[in-house]
Protein backbone atom coordinates (compact mmCIF):
# COMPACT_ATOMS: atom_id res chain seq x y z
CA UNK A 1 0.00 0.00 0.00
CA UNK A 2 0.79 3.62 -0.45
CA UNK A 3 0.67 6.46 2.01
CA UNK A 4 -2.49 7.35 3.90
CA UNK A 5 -3.98 10.81 3.43
CA UNK A 6 -2.64 11.60 6.90
CA UNK A 7 0.91 10.83 5.73
CA UNK A 8 0.50 12.54 2.35
CA UNK A 9 -0.14 15.84 4.13
CA UNK A 10 3.26 15.69 5.85
CA UNK A 11 6.43 17.19 4.38
CA UNK A 12 9.51 15.01 4.09
CA UNK A 13 7.39 11.89 3.49
CA UNK A 14 7.69 9.71 0.40
CA UNK A 15 5.36 7.05 -0.90
CA UNK A 16 7.06 3.61 -0.98
CA UNK A 17 6.83 3.90 -4.79
CA UNK A 18 9.78 6.32 -4.51
CA UNK A 19 11.96 4.02 -2.39
CA UNK A 20 14.80 4.33 -4.93
CA UNK A 21 14.78 8.14 -5.02
CA UNK A 22 18.46 8.52 -4.04
CA UNK A 23 19.54 6.10 -6.74
CA UNK A 24 17.28 7.82 -9.28
CA UNK A 25 18.74 11.21 -8.34
CA UNK A 26 22.25 9.81 -8.85
CA UNK A 27 21.23 8.41 -12.25
CA UNK A 28 19.81 11.78 -13.32
CA UNK A 29 22.87 13.64 -12.02
CA UNK A 30 25.19 11.29 -13.92
CA UNK A 31 23.23 12.21 -17.06
CA UNK A 32 23.42 15.99 -16.39
CA UNK A 33 19.76 16.19 -15.38
CA UNK A 34 18.77 18.04 -12.22
CA UNK A 35 15.97 16.91 -9.90
CA UNK A 36 13.84 19.49 -8.12
CA UNK A 37 11.55 18.69 -5.21
CA UNK A 38 8.69 20.91 -4.14
CA UNK A 39 8.32 20.98 -0.37
CA UNK A 40 5.57 22.92 1.38
CA UNK A 41 7.05 25.05 4.16
CA UNK A 42 3.98 24.54 6.39
CA UNK A 43 4.79 21.80 8.90
CA UNK A 44 1.70 20.00 10.23
CA UNK A 45 1.35 20.50 13.98
CA UNK A 46 1.21 16.82 14.97
CA UNK A 47 2.99 15.56 18.05
CA UNK A 48 3.77 12.18 16.45
CA UNK A 49 5.29 13.78 13.32
CA UNK A 50 9.11 13.62 13.52
CA UNK A 51 9.78 16.85 11.55
CA UNK A 52 7.44 18.76 13.88
CA UNK A 53 8.90 17.27 17.06
CA UNK A 54 12.47 17.88 15.88
CA UNK A 55 11.60 21.48 14.98
CA UNK A 56 10.06 22.02 18.41
CA UNK A 57 13.18 20.65 20.11
CA UNK A 58 15.36 23.08 18.11
CA UNK A 59 12.96 26.01 18.62
CA UNK A 60 13.02 26.95 14.91
CA UNK A 61 9.39 27.83 14.17
CA UNK A 62 8.06 31.37 13.61
CA UNK A 63 6.73 32.80 16.87
CA UNK A 64 3.24 34.23 17.36
CA UNK A 65 3.00 38.04 17.16
CA UNK A 66 2.23 38.21 20.89
CA UNK A 67 5.99 38.19 21.48
CA UNK A 68 5.97 35.11 23.71
CA UNK A 69 7.38 31.66 23.16
CA UNK A 70 4.25 30.33 21.43
CA UNK A 71 4.66 29.27 17.82
CA UNK A 72 2.54 30.96 15.17
CA UNK A 73 -0.10 28.49 13.97
CA UNK A 74 -1.74 28.84 10.57
CA UNK A 75 -3.54 26.66 8.05
CA UNK A 76 -1.46 24.54 5.69
CA UNK A 77 -2.53 21.42 3.80
CA UNK A 78 -5.94 21.51 5.54
CA UNK A 79 -4.52 21.25 9.05
CA UNK A 80 -3.01 23.45 11.77
CA UNK A 81 0.60 24.08 10.81
CA UNK A 82 3.72 25.87 12.00
CA UNK A 83 6.32 27.53 9.81
CA UNK A 84 10.13 27.35 9.89
CA UNK A 85 11.78 30.66 10.75
CA UNK A 86 14.35 30.87 7.96
CA UNK A 87 15.90 33.94 9.62
CA UNK A 88 16.94 31.70 12.53
CA UNK A 89 20.44 30.32 11.80
CA UNK A 90 19.47 26.90 13.27
CA UNK A 91 16.67 26.51 10.74
CA UNK A 92 18.91 25.82 7.73
CA UNK A 93 20.57 22.91 9.56
CA UNK A 94 17.15 21.56 10.58
CA UNK A 95 15.71 21.98 7.05
CA UNK A 96 18.74 20.27 5.46
CA UNK A 97 18.44 17.37 7.91
CA UNK A 98 14.77 16.93 6.98
CA UNK A 99 15.54 16.96 3.25
CA UNK A 100 18.39 14.49 3.71
CA UNK A 101 15.95 12.12 5.44
CA UNK A 102 14.20 11.57 2.10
Amino acid sequence: GGLSLYEILQDFTLDPTFAGLKEYKAYLSNNSIRLSLLVEAAIPKRKEYDAYEDGISHNIFVKAPSGGEDDFVGQGQATDSVYPDFLNPKTQTWWTKQLNSL
